[in-house]
């Protein structure tokens, strides 16, 4: 990830408590650094992770 600095490529700022991940599996997460932190890398991770919450809760 790089950003744009009086026409050369500069490295971003690195974030300050590292990448977000996904909850499921890992993966390394794009985050534009605007709103709300993503928690999953896709819709299905993201159902994966609401159905283990689930089955957590009724346990």
């Amino acid at each position: 990830m790089t950003s744009q600095i009086g026409g050369v490529d500069a490295p971003a700022a690195p974030m300050l408590f590292g990448a977000p991940t996904c909850a499921m599996c890992a993966t390394e997460l794009e985050w534009g650094g605007k709103g709300r932190r993503p928690k999953a890398c896709s819709k299905a991770c993201s159902s994966k992770a609401d159905r283990a919450r689930e089955k957590e809760n009724s346990s």
